[in-house]
């Protein structure tokens, strides 16, 4: 693929369909984007986790006191 033909479409059909999990998340730690596998990996929507803190994904044992 050429550079003339990368655009954001592209970028995010790649992202999308990638087998491992990518998101986002905003300053605060709140997610903002889930590629598709979040289902597969997590058991949830992405749509469910916009908005949530990182640490709502986390088991308890994992996350420091």
């Amino acid at each position: 693929m050429s550079a003339e033909t990368v655009n954001s479409s592209n970028i995010s059909d790649f992202v999308d369909n990638l087998t491992d999990m990518v998101y986002m998340a905003d300053y605060k730690g709140n997610f903002t984007f889930f590629n598709k596998s979040v289902h597969r990996i997590l058991g949830y929507e992405g749509e469910e986790l916009i908005g949530h803190h990182f640490t709502e994904v986390i088991h308890p044992e994992d996350l420091d006191e």
